[in-house]
């Protein structure tokens, strides 16, 4: 469980996207755990402690489902699964809602992307309720790609 972070701190949220050829979308975190914790593993949240991560053994460049609408983005961290080296098919209709991050499409390259973050409930909500699923993470040769939004922020043909 990370430690010294604010009560809205959420994984994936203080960093920023960033574009590679060969993995899709790569998560560069601000927090000094990031290399590890974005890479090599995955987010779960309980009411009781929080956030917390679960460590994996095949590194990804960001475990996340994607949505998006006209004018939004939303990405969510990948819960748990019981062995990750089985499969990471996880349907996006099974995260549950709290653990998406949604920016406006223009935002989602900004190096200060936590700024954009819709985080009024009043906004979320509807906002969240308009996007749909992008696509799955996929894995290319033993490597993880995660490549469903291309580099101007909208849909990749599926």
């Amino acid at each position: 469980m990370p430690v010294n972070v604010d009560r809205q701190w959420r994984p994936y949220t203080y960093g920023r996207w960033a574009y590679t050829g060969r993995y899709g979308w790569r998560w560069n975190s601000d927090k000094q755990f990031g290399w590890a914790t974005y890479h090599c593993g995955r987010w779960g949240f309980s009411s009781q402690v929080g956030w917390f991560w679960v460590p994996g053994s095949r590194w990804g460049p960001a475990w996340v489902s994607w949505r998006s609408s006209d004018n939004y983005l939303a990405w969510a961290p990948l819960p748990p699964s019981y062995d990750e080296d089985v499969s990471i098919n996880i349907r996006v209709e099974t995260v549950p809602d709290y653990y998406w991050q949604v920016v406006p499409t223009g935002a989602f390259v900004s190096a200060d992307l936590s700024r954009y973050i819709v985080r009024d409930e009043s906004r979320y909500e509807p906002i969240l309720q308009k996007t749909r699923p992008l696509g799955n993470v996929t894995i290319n040769n033993n490597v993880v790609v995660n490549n469903v939004v291309n580099v101007n922020g909208q849909t990749r043909g599926k």
